[in-house]
């Protein structure tokens, strides 16, 4: 089922009326004046306070002026109201502040996916342009269309327009040609034309013809060739293009297999502040009537175990140096896949903070000693054992130290006293679950996660 949007009825053709609008201000390099000025006229027209599900009077729409001074929200004296009715007006305010943030918000969400969706690389585009063509062709042998050799009539037409028009407009007001046929006598009038040239005259449109044609042919072989641009620019347009890229390619081997597919992508985005971001796109939803593709139906724990692991190998891949040098700048104009609705196509968006610790760095040096755990932290493995949490207050006797897994170096058993902070700092990690990212990568590190995870099965905690 399709998404209506979040702007319906007048409201989304006041918008889309404003699109050109918005563009150009990106383009210019003043998008956020653009959108400020945007904002303020849709405020106009639809106050804080109508609902949003509720349409103007055609007067009330018609009696706008623009150029009008605003109204301010007005807080009553607190010295000339009952301190109730003060707290009431508070309270309003609070609520007003907050429905203005939210649309403020949703409106420039909007205009982000609309200039996206207007400027972003089109997987449908044909011509060695497109990198997603050039990545196709490479993958199935589909041949993209080479420059084809002009005759030397058409070369000389280009460069002609003036002359041709001229002699069609004449022609068409003396034999009342108008319409479709215009397109006929324009194509008789240029071959007459060039036909009167000299024998010289048309050697030299047949050899400039086949010197640009050579030219094209040596510029489409090395775009064929050559290895896609590393400019940020040109990466944050395939960005921007992947999901509908990836798309149709999962759902026909989805479609194909009978398998439900996810494809995750993860990097710095230059128009991000080069911030390490992961896209992930999904096919296949769950039965029933509300259908759910992965990351719908998983989303919590998608974010709470996939993000923080999928997160810390790109932390491995990328420095904070080389996220920073692939930052563009703002006066670019492009916008961040934060700002675009991503969930209304199916595809999901996470930020990975750069500052989260690399739980590699929590480990020991020497892999054949246990370390007591402070909360939340992991039981320190040699480099080939998998990592193990701490075991839970309720699964070990206070007499008798942690299991071990086979694969560990045996260890002096913990002290009466060790065990006894061990458990109470188990039992304390327990009882204070959370499900922000951020919190748990931090205080748990990304290799008790992935073990808290496989415990689970998968399931919730």
């Amino acid at each position: 089922m399709v998404n209506p949007g979040a702007f319906k009825g007048s409201r989304k053709e006041f918008l889309l009326s404003a699109k050109e609008e918005y563009s150009a201000g990106v383009d210019g390099g003043y998008a956020a004046d653009a959108l400020a000025n945007i904002q303020r006229r849709y405020f106009k027209r639809y106050p804080v306070d109508l609902p949003h599900d509720e349409e103007p009077s055609a007067e009330s729409l018609a009696s706008v002026d623009d150029n009008a001074p605003d109204e301010e929200y007005k807080i009553p004296d607190e010295n000339e109201i009952t301190s109730e009715e003060y707290g009431r007006a508070i309270e309003r305010y609070q609520e007003y502040q907050k429905t203005l943030t939210f649309r403020k918000a949703q409106i420039k969400r909007w205009f982000a996916y609309q200039y996206m969706k207007d400027h972003d690389i089109d997987p449908s585009e044909s011509g060695v342009g497109n990198p997603y063509n050039v990545l196709l062709h490479k993958l199935t042998g589909i041949t993209l269309k080479r420059p084809r050799l002009k005759t030397p009539a058409n070369v000389w037409r280009c460069s002609h327009r003036v002359e041709v028009e001229t002699e069609v407009r004449h022609r068409a007001e003396s034999e009342g040609t108008s319409g479709k046929q215009l397109a006929a006598l324009r194509e008789k009038v240029a071959k007459e034309l060039y036909h009167k040239l000299s024998e010289i005259e048309k050697i030299e449109w047949m050899t400039q013809a086949r010197e640009e044609h050579e030219a094209a042919t040596a510029e489409w072989n090395a775009i064929i060739n050559a290895p896609p641009s590393t400019a940020p620019a040109d990466r944050q347009r395939c960005i921007q293009g992947l999901v509908r890229f990836v798309q149709p390619i999962l759902d026909l081997v989805s479609d194909a297999t009978g398998l439900k597919t996810t494809f995750m992508a993860g990097g710095p985005e230059p128009a991000h502040d080069g911030r390490l971001n992961i896209i992930s796109v999904h096919s296949g939803t769950t039965p029933g009537d509300v259908k759910m593709n992965f990351g719908r139906a998983e989303r919590v724990r998608y974010r709470k175990y996939i993000v923080p692991i999928f997160g810390s190998f790109l932390q491995k891949c990328y420095t904070p140096e080389e996220c920073r040098a692939r930052a563009l700048p703002r006066e670019e104009g492009f916008e961040s896949l934060e700002t675009m609705d991503l969930d209304a196509e199916g595809a999901s968006f996470d930020t990975f903070d750069l500052n989260y610790p690399n739980p590699d760095e929590s480990q020991p040096p020497s892999p054949s000693t246990t370390t007591i755990p402070q909360p939340n932290q992991t039981v320190a493995q040699p480099p080939s054992a998998p990592a193990v949490t701490v075991p839970s207050a309720t699964s070990s006797a206070p007499s008798q130290p942690p299991s071990q897994p086979p694969s560990l170096v045996p260890s002096p058993a913990p002290s009466p006293a060790s065990l006894e902070a061990l458990e109470s700092t188990a039992a304390a990690s327990q009882s204070e679950p959370t499900s922000d990212t951020g919190a748990v990568a931090k205080e748990a590190g990304y290799n008790g996660l992935a073990h808290d995870f496989r415990d689970a099965g998968g399931g919730d905690e």
